[in-house]
């Protein structure tokens, strides 16, 4: 878990961070429009689920065993729901971004 952590924050940083970073100095951002909303919902939803993942790891400590981190069920049902989410999201907005051109 501790590496697909690490390399989903690597992708936050290399990549989602820059783009949204240009959608936002583009200007154009239009509240309802669709596309706007889920640039929005996503990067909401996968922020929460970043900090999650984050949390669950540190909160483990690379642990070897792993019984005391099952107590930590629902807050990992939570993460992966959110994940999935944003996910999905990301895919809808990929496919609707090349729509546009």
């Amino acid at each position: 878990m501790l590496i697909a952590v690490f390399l989903h924050a690597v992708m936050i940083i290399a990549w989602m961070i820059p783009s949204f970073d240009l959608i936002i100095s583009l200007g154009s951002l239009n509240l309802a429009d669709i596309i706007t909303v889920i640039i929005f919902v996503h990067a909401f939803v996968g922020f929460i689920a970043t900090i999650l993942g984050i949390w669950l790891v540190v909160a483990w400590r690379l642990k070897a065993d792993v019984k005391p981190c099952f107590a930590k069920k629902r807050y990992m049902l939570v993460t992966i729901t959110l994940w999935l989410t944003a996910l999905v999201l990301g895919i809808i907005l990929y496919l609707k971004i090349l729509e546009l051109f």
